[in-house]
């Protein structure tokens, strides 16, 4: 089984942030076999980030793309770039 993927989605909307935000990046997270303390982390920096960076109604994308011992995360509002992380999963 590979673990190469990349994972990209659109959300619109400041209060779906949050929720469908953080349970798809736990969902990727514990995918890639990240301990749970690490799942719990990387999710809370991500919502922290997502709320002080990204207006009210804007819309964020966020891609992840894994390979073999990694994962990146880029997340853009708009058309900025506001976080982008090398995540080592193995």
């Amino acid at each position: 089984m590979s673990n190469e993927f990349v994972f990209a989605m659109r959300v619109a909307g400041h209060d779906r942030f949050d929720g469908v935000l953080g349970e798809v990046a736990e969902t990727v997270f514990r995918h890639l076999g990240l301990p749970a303390t690490a799942v719990t982390e990387l999710t809370a920096r991500l919502n922290a980030l997502v709320s002080a960076h990204a207006p009210g109604e804007s819309e964020l994308d966020v891609q992840f793309t894994a390979h073999a011992g990694s994962c990146e995360l880029v997340v853009t509002a708009g058309s900025r770039e506001i976080w982008r992380e090398k995540i080592r999963t193995s």
